[in-house]
Protein backbone atom coordinates (compact mmCIF):
# COMPACT_ATOMS: atom_id res chain seq x y z
CA UNK A 1 0.00 0.00 0.00
CA UNK A 2 1.44 3.44 -1.10
CA UNK A 3 2.05 5.66 1.84
CA UNK A 4 -0.67 8.34 0.32
CA UNK A 5 -3.20 5.63 0.89
CA UNK A 6 -2.15 4.94 3.94
CA UNK A 7 -2.34 8.64 4.97
CA UNK A 8 -5.89 8.50 3.32
CA UNK A 9 -7.14 6.00 5.86
CA UNK A 10 -5.45 6.61 8.49
CA UNK A 11 -7.40 9.98 7.97
CA UNK A 12 -10.65 8.19 7.56
CA UNK A 13 -9.74 6.63 10.97
CA UNK A 14 -9.04 9.80 12.83
CA UNK A 15 -12.60 11.56 11.88
CA UNK A 16 -14.81 8.18 12.72
CA UNK A 17 -12.84 8.21 16.41
CA UNK A 18 -13.28 12.08 16.56
CA UNK A 19 -17.09 11.96 15.57
CA UNK A 20 -17.65 8.95 18.51
CA UNK A 21 -15.49 11.45 21.01
CA UNK A 22 -17.57 14.43 20.23
CA UNK A 23 -21.30 12.45 20.58
CA UNK A 24 -19.10 11.29 24.04
CA UNK A 25 -17.95 14.61 25.24
CA UNK A 26 -21.61 15.96 24.00
CA UNK A 27 -23.08 13.55 26.30
CA UNK A 28 -20.99 13.71 29.35
CA UNK A 29 -20.87 17.31 29.29
CA UNK A 30 -24.53 16.96 30.31
CA UNK A 31 -23.09 16.52 33.69
CA UNK A 32 -21.41 20.18 34.16
CA UNK A 33 -23.31 22.78 36.17
CA UNK A 34 -25.85 24.56 33.87
CA UNK A 35 -23.40 27.56 33.66
CA UNK A 36 -20.47 26.03 32.04
CA UNK A 37 -22.88 24.24 29.87
CA UNK A 38 -24.32 27.48 28.86
CA UNK A 39 -20.42 28.94 28.50
CA UNK A 40 -18.99 25.99 26.65
CA UNK A 41 -22.62 25.63 24.09
CA UNK A 42 -22.68 27.22 20.65
CA UNK A 43 -24.91 29.51 19.69
CA UNK A 44 -28.54 29.41 19.26
CA UNK A 45 -27.64 25.37 20.33
CA UNK A 46 -27.84 22.77 22.80
CA UNK A 47 -24.62 21.27 21.80
CA UNK A 48 -21.48 22.09 23.40
CA UNK A 49 -18.55 23.83 21.10
CA UNK A 50 -15.98 21.17 21.12
CA UNK A 51 -13.33 24.02 20.31
CA UNK A 52 -13.93 25.92 23.50
CA UNK A 53 -13.78 23.72 25.63
CA UNK A 54 -11.02 21.68 24.42
CA UNK A 55 -9.11 25.03 24.39
CA UNK A 56 -9.98 25.34 28.10
CA UNK A 57 -9.30 21.72 28.76
CA UNK A 58 -5.86 22.19 26.93
CA UNK A 59 -4.82 25.17 29.34
CA UNK A 60 -5.17 22.56 31.87
CA UNK A 61 -7.73 25.09 33.64
CA UNK A 62 -10.61 24.11 35.44
CA UNK A 63 -14.20 23.84 33.39
CA UNK A 64 -15.58 26.04 35.96
CA UNK A 65 -15.21 29.88 36.32
CA UNK A 66 -15.36 31.54 39.94
CA UNK A 67 -18.45 32.55 38.52
CA UNK A 68 -19.98 29.25 38.71
CA UNK A 69 -21.99 28.18 40.99
CA UNK A 70 -19.82 25.38 42.16
CA UNK A 71 -17.12 24.63 44.39
CA UNK A 72 -13.95 25.86 42.50
CA UNK A 73 -11.18 24.18 44.88
CA UNK A 74 -12.51 21.13 43.29
CA UNK A 75 -10.90 20.75 39.57
CA UNK A 76 -13.37 19.73 37.02
CA UNK A 77 -11.06 16.87 35.91
CA UNK A 78 -11.71 15.37 39.61
CA UNK A 79 -15.72 15.62 39.44
CA UNK A 80 -15.83 14.80 35.91
CA UNK A 81 -12.34 12.49 34.91
CA UNK A 82 -14.69 10.59 31.87
CA UNK A 83 -15.63 13.85 30.31
CA UNK A 84 -11.72 15.18 30.84
CA UNK A 85 -10.57 11.48 29.63
CA UNK A 86 -12.41 12.22 26.37
CA UNK A 87 -11.31 15.44 26.08
CA UNK A 88 -7.81 14.53 26.42
CA UNK A 89 -8.72 11.51 23.46
CA UNK A 90 -9.90 14.14 21.35
CA UNK A 91 -7.63 16.24 21.31
CA UNK A 92 -4.71 13.49 20.74
CA UNK A 93 -6.29 12.40 17.81
CA UNK A 94 -6.86 15.92 16.35
CA UNK A 95 -2.74 16.18 16.73
CA UNK A 96 -2.70 13.11 14.78
CA UNK A 97 -4.83 13.86 12.24
CA UNK A 98 -2.66 17.45 12.15
CA UNK A 99 0.30 15.31 11.84
CA UNK A 100 -1.29 14.17 8.37
CA UNK A 101 -1.88 16.78 6.65
CA UNK A 102 1.48 19.43 7.21
CA UNK A 103 1.60 20.50 3.98
CA UNK A 104 4.76 20.57 2.94
CA UNK A 105 6.06 17.21 4.55
CA UNK A 106 6.31 14.09 2.60
CA UNK A 107 4.36 11.19 3.47
CA UNK A 108 6.95 9.49 4.96
CA UNK A 109 7.57 12.21 7.36
CA UNK A 110 3.95 12.25 8.05
CA UNK A 111 3.65 9.10 9.03
CA UNK A 112 6.35 9.03 10.74
CA UNK A 113 5.07 12.15 12.54
CA UNK A 114 1.94 10.33 13.73
CA UNK A 115 3.31 7.23 14.48
CA UNK A 116 5.33 9.28 17.10
CA UNK A 117 2.52 10.97 18.50
CA UNK A 118 0.32 7.48 18.63
CA UNK A 119 2.80 6.17 20.54
CA UNK A 120 2.53 9.01 23.13
CA UNK A 121 -1.34 9.22 22.75
CA UNK A 122 -1.20 5.22 23.58
CA UNK A 123 -2.32 5.57 27.16
CA UNK A 124 -4.41 8.18 26.74
CA UNK A 125 -6.42 6.61 24.10
CA UNK A 126 -6.55 3.51 25.90
CA UNK A 127 -8.76 4.24 28.72
CA UNK A 128 -12.08 3.35 28.91
CA UNK A 129 -14.84 5.39 29.11
CA UNK A 130 -17.62 2.85 29.79
CA UNK A 131 -20.39 2.61 32.64
CA UNK A 132 -20.09 0.28 35.08
CA UNK A 133 -22.79 -1.24 33.98
CA UNK A 134 -21.73 -1.20 29.97
CA UNK A 135 -18.21 -3.30 31.12
CA UNK A 136 -20.79 -5.34 33.28
CA UNK A 137 -23.05 -6.41 29.97
CA UNK A 138 -19.76 -6.95 28.18
CA UNK A 139 -17.74 -9.48 30.46
CA UNK A 140 -21.16 -11.14 30.60
CA UNK A 141 -21.03 -11.17 26.92
CA UNK A 142 -18.01 -12.25 26.62
CA UNK A 143 -18.36 -15.16 29.70
CA UNK A 144 -21.52 -16.40 27.41
CA UNK A 145 -19.66 -16.59 24.30
CA UNK A 146 -17.22 -17.97 25.90
CA UNK A 147 -19.55 -20.86 27.25
CA UNK A 148 -21.71 -21.51 23.70
CA UNK A 149 -17.99 -21.38 22.15
CA UNK A 150 -16.91 -24.33 24.44
CA UNK A 151 -20.07 -26.14 24.58
CA UNK A 152 -20.40 -26.33 20.29
CA UNK A 153 -16.76 -27.94 20.34
CA UNK A 154 -16.59 -29.43 23.77
CA UNK A 155 -19.89 -30.43 24.62
CA UNK A 156 -19.68 -28.26 28.00
CA UNK A 157 -20.67 -24.92 28.95
CA UNK A 158 -17.98 -25.02 31.35
CA UNK A 159 -15.18 -23.12 29.30
CA UNK A 160 -12.56 -23.19 32.17
CA UNK A 161 -11.94 -26.59 32.49
CA UNK A 162 -9.69 -28.44 30.22
CA UNK A 163 -10.54 -31.11 28.08
CA UNK A 164 -8.78 -33.71 29.80
CA UNK A 165 -10.83 -32.48 32.99
CA UNK A 166 -14.32 -32.85 31.37
CA UNK A 167 -13.30 -36.26 30.25
CA UNK A 168 -12.80 -37.19 33.38
CA UNK A 169 -15.40 -35.94 35.21
CA UNK A 170 -17.74 -37.65 31.79
CA UNK A 171 -15.82 -40.69 32.13
CA UNK A 172 -16.29 -40.53 36.24
CA UNK A 173 -19.92 -40.03 35.77
CA UNK A 174 -20.31 -43.15 33.42
CA UNK A 175 -18.90 -45.34 36.01
CA UNK A 176 -21.22 -44.35 38.51
CA UNK A 177 -23.94 -45.37 36.45
CA UNK A 178 -25.04 -49.47 37.63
Amino acid sequence: MENNEKIALLNEECDKYLSHLERSINRLSADLAPEARERYSKPDSQAIDIQKIIARNTSKFSLYDITDNTDTTIHSSKRHPKLHAALNKYQAVSEMKQCLSKGNASPEDKLKDFDKKLNESRETLSKNLDSSAMKFMKNILHVLTAGLYSKSTRDTFQFWKTQGEVFTENVSDTMKIK
